[in-house]
């Protein structure tokens, strides 16, 4: 365990408070009436539902990760804003199925690139971009169900805070836990019923 406890827990509560309020803010602006999953055949919900609760998690994720003070690969900074594009633009107006994969594997390929060399470990890569574009796809998909995507994210990434607090790998513990914290400020918002 890190000796100094603030290190690792200022940031999840950064990102916590951070994205409860931006979360709090865009519902109480046009924002919130505006981008809204209507019910269908396919929905959960029975009342039109505020879509923004991604860019609440992906601001304490972000406040979260500065205060951690952990340095991310400016490819890792591409792909995740790729992801955040294309979803904001899904959750406005729906985008293609080919055209959201299409998004999903560039985005996973250039992550990719931080972890793996094309030239000697193209099979580990493909690998991974296939696993790390199923997995985005996943979270995609349970997102319509109230508190499932979120209730995982902050299990997930809890577990890993954890196993990198054990490991005394105290900045990434602290990414980590960020990112369950804000994941659990959305919670505050999406468990059943999302309001």
């Amino acid at each position: 365990m890190p000796a100094n406890v603030s290190t690792v827990a200022i940031p999840p509560l950064l990102a916590l408070i951070a994205a409860v309020l931006v979360i709090a803010a865009l519902l109480r602006t046009r924002v919130g009436a505006l981008i809204v999953d209507r019910p269908n055949h396919r929905s959960l919900h029975a009342v039109p539902t505020p879509r923004i609760g991604g860019i609440g998690v992906v601001c304490g994720t972000c406040s979260g990760a500065a205060a951690a003070g952990f340095v991310i690969d400016p490819r890792l900074s591409i792909a995740t804003a790729l992801l955040v594009a294309i979803s904001l633009v899904d959750d406005i107006r729906s985008i293609g199925a080919a055209s959201r994969m299409a998004a999903h594997l560039t985005a996973a390929a250039l992550a990719a690139t931080v972890f793996f060399d094309a030239t000697h470990d193209l099979l580990p890569m493909l690998a991974t971009v296939l696993a790390v574009a199923w997995m985005t796809n996943l979270y995609n998909f349970m997102d319509g169900s109230d508190g499932l995507a979120g209730g995982m994210a902050v299990f997930g990434f809890g577990g890993y805070g954890i196993a990198a607090l054990l490991a005394n790998a105290p900045a990434f513990a602290a990414l980590n836990l960020a990112i369950a914290a804000a994941a659990a400020g959305f919670l505050f918002f999406n468990f059943p019923p999302a309001r």
